[in-house]
């Protein structure tokens, strides 16, 4: 996943205060709770699971790749520390998704 030219050249990470994830109704909980654990993962896995570790990876490198666990912290930690979340929200998923069904 790469950043859109929007996220390019934007406001420096020590500019953000905050950022809120609103999160559609229906969100696989596995990605965003316990949030304050998915803030500062500790293993390659956790980072996987880390919705607000895999935003700031983006964030600040430009895109979303294997190479986020690597090392893991820095300002993508920081960044991630910023992040809350809105659970419940009545955001709409984006156009064209769909939840992976499980057997």
């Amino acid at each position: 996943m790469r950043c859109s030219t929007r996220c390019r050249g934007g406001p420096r990470i020590s500019d953000v205060a905050t950022l809120t994830c609103h999160l559609p109704v229906g969100v696989d909980p596995v990605n965003t709770g316990p949030w304050p654990v998915r803030q500062r993962p500790a293993t390659s896995h956790d980072v996987r699971w880390s919705l607000p570790y895999l935003l700031a990876g983006l964030l600040v490198d430009g895109e979303v790749s294997l190479d986020l666990s690597e090392p893991i912290g820095g300002e993508r930690e920081v960044l991630a520390a910023r992040m809350r979340h809105a659970p419940g929200s009545t955001a709409a998923s984006p156009r064209g998704s769909r939840r992976a069904s499980r057997s």
